[in-house]
């Protein structure tokens, strides 16, 4: 038997040679069982080292989905390289990214090879057919490939005369999940403790959307679009994550995002269709070849409008295969769009998805979106327009009278698993806490969760006496050095920073500070401003604030009072508030005097 490396003298290969090419299509298999799937290709192929006429075996490697390309160079190849260059295995590499990176990293790893001769083969041959096999656009390798013995076809060995067919579309697919935000998905590993609803909470409103995903709720079955908004904390985020969790086990759950305004991959719309799309693939895996097909046909797909990479990765497909389905047309229909006025881009990308989903809407009833944001102006008059109104059905979570409710469930919770389960619970009064003091909680939470979940978070601190705690909340006790508040504080301070007339703005937040519900129009009297301007000037902040329709401003967290009112928590947003009403006093004497001698 001659040696293996005595195959480098064979005559190079006809590339279009489609019965002596074997493809491994390795998109399914782990990277730590590369090594086995090369060997038993290998071995059981019909490569015979007895036959030294034998020309090499040229190879096609795809550059396998779950791994990332400098992983797969990295790691892979060198091992192939080592194991079957001085054997006489050609490699064919498909082109799908930097050339020159991909030439560089080739030379290297096959000049490891043990033998000399395998070195000048590489370089005189391998190389060069390498090169020209990336550099030919016209090069076609065919498709279905017969094979005499074992091949690899998403991690299952077929044996004997088998047809293989290199999955159509597998490169469009690999573009698809490099478009993806992994972050935007509602049950992604990459957030940190992300939100959800606190056991037999918020029962109304997540039965309600998920009947009118069902179709159970005949009242709402033109409706389309929901659109749930609600102020900073309502707990947008935590209702369409359970949304999300039941109805994925009800099989009705089609696609999520979750905008987020500090994650560069998700406060954009460049990511949302492609992961859409995927989440589409995995749920009715059906529809993967046609989507990756669609992809891989149109390279700048990913380019194009929000409406029309909408159209064409997910309603065209979904549209098409129930059109082809003989069965059941129960399908998997809701797509979860969370904290859309997160998506910090421009107001204007906002809109144009607003835009994307109502025309979606007009072309297909398969799907229904629950888009979840806070009551942004500019998102209040995009909802407002006629086209949207028609197929939209609005829930208000400020105005829900279950919050309370839930708000008082979620604390006495809290504080009797502290009871239970806290490593200093022996150090706790018998009567912790007192049933005032869980009320008074509840009122201040103003039905938002947000309040509610920070205090729980700073009093079960597994390094201080919960009791402590809690008195710090109250200010009953000195402030321990991670003061209780500073997550909601940040909250406060983000928002209202965003107001164009900051000033002004603090001027008008400071009456339903002192005065509770207060008329827009004696604010402008008092401020000198002109009739409008108070709900014009407020309209960054809704988020916090309200207009109502007697244009009567208020607050929609309570506990912003506390914040601006202490000077260590609002900073330069803080304003001293007796000194205020002491300028308000002599305003409305200014103002009654100058009419009584009939100035106005």
């Amino acid at each position: 038997m001659r040696d293996n490396a005595s195959r480098c003298t064979s005559p190079c290969y006809d590339y279009h040679d489609a019965s002596r090419i074997i493809s491994l299509c390795l998109g399914r298999i782990g990277g730590h069982n590369y090594d086995n799937a090369l060997s038993s290709i290998f071995l059981s192929s019909s490569f015979d080292s007895t036959q030294s006429s034998q020309s090499p075996l040229p190879v096609t490697l795809l550059q396998p989905s779950g791994l990332s390309y400098q992983s797969f160079w990295k790691v892979c190849l060198p091992s192939f390289c080592n194991m079957y260059i001085p054997c006489g295995i050609t490699i064919i590499f498909l082109p799908n990214s930097n050339i020159t990176y991909e030439m560089r990293y080739i030379y290297r790893s096959f000049n490891r090879a043990n033998s000399s001769k395998a070195q000048r083969y590489v370089q005189q041959h391998h190389l060069i057919n390498t090169a020209i096999s990336m550099l030919q656009p016209d090069l076609q390798i065919p498709p279905q490939i017969c094979l005499s013995h074992s091949i690899v076809a998403g991690g299952t060995f077929n044996q004997h005369n088998q047809i293989n067919t290199v999955r159509n579309g597998e490169r469009g697919y690999a573009r698809l999940v490099e478009n993806v935000a992994p972050a935007a998905l509602h049950d992604s590993g990459h957030v940190v403790d992300p939100p959800k609803c606190h056991p037999n909470t918020r029962v109304a409103i997540i039965d309600s959307i998920i009947d009118w995903t069902s179709g159970a709720n005949v009242d709402l079955r033109d409706k389309p679009i929901v659109w749930m908004k609600g102020g900073a904390g309502a707990g947008k985020s935590a209702i369409a994550r359970s949304v999300a969790e039941r109805c994925s086990e009800l099989g009705l759950l089609l696609g999520t995002f979750f905008f987020g305004a500090a994650d560069t991959t998700r406060n954009h719309v460049g990511r949302l269709v492609a992961t859409l799309a995927y989440q589409m693939c995995i749920v009715l895996p059906e529809l993967r070849d046609r989507v990756s097909k669609l992809v891989e046909d149109d390279p700048l797909i990913f380019s194009r409008s929000i409406t029309t990479q909408l159209t064409i990765l997910v309603v065209r497909p979904l549209s098409e295969a129930l059109a082809d389905h003989s069965g059941p047309t129960e399908t998997p229909r809701l797509i979860i769009i969370d904290g859309l006025d997160e998506c910090s881009a421009s107001i204007d990308s906002q809109r144009d998805l607003l835009v994307a989903l109502q025309e979606a809407t007009s072309t297909t009833t398969l799907i229904r979106f629950l888009v979840c944001s806070r009551p942004e102006n500019h998102l209040n008059s995009a909802f407002g327009l006629p086209c949207m109104v028609k197929i939209l059905h609005k829930i208000f979570l400020d105005n829900d009278c279950s919050a309370a409710q839930d708000i008082r469930r979620f604390f006495e919770d809290k504080f009797h698993a502290i009871k239970e389960g806290h490593i200093f619970k022996h150090m706790l009064p018998a009567t912790w806490p007192m049933p005032e003091v869980v009320r008074t909680l509840v009122y201040k939470s103003s039905g938002q969760f947000i309040y509610a979940a920070t205090v729980v978070r700073y009093v079960e601190s597994p390094k201080h006496r919960p009791h402590q705690r809690l008195d710090a909340v109250f200010n009953l006790r000195p402030a321990f050095k991670d003061l209780p508040f500073t997550e909601l504080d940040s909250l406060y301070r983000h928002i209202i920073s965003k107001a164009e007339e900051l000033p002004t703005v603090l001027d008008i937040l400071a009456f339903p500070a002192l005065y509770g519900s207060f008329p827009a129009l004696e604010m402008e009297v008092m401020l000198q401003l002109e009739k409008g301007d108070v709900e014009i000037m407020l309209a960054d902040i809704l988020s916090v604030v309200t207009v109502h329709k007697d244009t009567r401003v208020k607050f929609l967290h309570k506990s912003l009072i506390d914040f601006l009112s202490d000077s260590q928590r609002a900073g330069d947003l803080y304003r001293d508030l007796s000194a205020v009403r002491l300028q308000h006093v002599a305003r409305s004497i200014s103002i009654f005097s100058n009419g009584a001698s009939g100035s106005i």
